[in-house]
């Protein structure tokens, strides 16, 4: 588990040195960034203080939150 964390730590820090941190990412982006896999990022986003924005069916998470979301989450609990 703490070679998936320090993997995602990694994105994160390579995601803060991106230009436009308030672009938004589909969930295949933000699981690209994260470096999991699509049923991960769906688990992870049922998570009620995932950032996610709703528009109609499509789901879209800006990439500042999602920074801020790994961050400030126990990741452990959050895998399945």
């Amino acid at each position: 588990m703490a070679k998936t964390e320090a993997l995602i730590l990694e994105a994160i820090e390579g995601l803060r040195k991106e230009i436009d941190p308030d672009r938004l990412l589909d969930l295949k982006g933000a699981a690209a960034v994260l470096g999991v896999s699509m049923p991960t990022i769906y688990r992870v986003s049922a998570h009620p203080d995932f950032p996610v924005i709703r528009l109609g069916r499509l789901i879209r998470v800006r990439k500042r939150a999602l920074i801020e979301f790994v961050e400030k989450s126990d990741l452990s609990k959050l895998s399945v």
